[in-house]
């Protein structure tokens, strides 16, 4: 029998969920049946043309905007979304800075994950369920990434994988990450142009192709579900065979 993935009745948070690979994790989530809540900076009427490609689901994702880099700010994420909705069910941490001073990129790449994963696991607690998947990067695997703090923050975020799984498991919370690969998101499009990006990655890539944002958000979506109830404290290599398959 065929087997279809459904989130109906659960609450999402996904940090920057309106652009890029956030936008593509929010959609699956959303096309699962979940209620999203889209953490983004970005202003409401530059998020408007993102929000229209998702007014359709339903439930209808829901855009809230709170600078994540702080642990209040976390807090208030989590506490607004139990109000609204009444629980955290799961929460994918998509949001990442690179190339600003370090103690930015660390805020913002590991502080406000661990704050927002400990935050919702209060509540996720009460009903010994949830899910929590944190976006990391193939170059913790490769050595590669945009700029040793982004490599080294996200290194940091992989090892606190493992650390909230094993402090989480009990309560009935899988804590996993996602480590991408080369993806051409619009942003990537923006800073090399589609023809570079192919041109630079494709060699080094063992299934012929770049990835896109869909591709990592299929793997999210397993983590999100009861078919990866089995998988905690798990780092999911997620970037084609590149790290270790490299044929260049």
């Amino acid at each position: 029998m065929p087997y279809s993935i459904d989130l109906s009745g659960n609450v999402a948070i996904v940090t920057g969920g309106v652009t890029g690979l956030g936008l593509a994790i929010t959609a699956i989530l959303a096309g699962a049946g979940a209620q999203v809540v889209m953490d983004d900076i970005i202003t409401p009427e530059d998020a408007t043309p993102f929000l229209e490609v998702l007014s359709s689901c339903d439930p209808v994702p829901v855009h809230l905007r709170y600078d994540i880099g702080g642990e209040e700010e976390c807090k208030a994420l989590v506490a607004e979304t139990v109000s609204r909705f009444g629980r955290v069910d799961i929460v994918v941490n998509n949001a990442a800075i690179a190339r600003k001073p370090w103690h930015k990129v660390f805020d913002v790449n590991v502080l406000a994950q661990f704050y927002l994963n400990s935050a919702a696991c209060e509540d996720m607690k009460k009903r010994q369920y949830g899910k929590i998947v944190n976006v990391t990067t193939s170059g913790v695997a490769s050595g590669g990434g945009d700029g040793i703090e982004y490599n080294a923050t996200k290194g940091a975020a992989d090892s606190m994988t493992r650390y909230l799984g094993k402090r989480y498991a009990r309560d009935g919370v899988n804590v996993n990450a996602v480590a991408p690969g080369p993806t051409l998101t619009d942003m990537m499009r923006g800073y090399y142009g589609e023809e570079k990006f192919h041109d630079h990655y494709l060699p080094t890539m063992p299934i012929g192709r770049v990835l896109i944002p869909e591709d990592l958000a299929k793997v999210v979506l397993f983590l999100c579900s009861p078919l990866s109830d089995a998988v905690c404290g798990e780092s999911i290599l997620a970037d084609g065979g590149r790290a270790r398959l490299n044929p260049a």
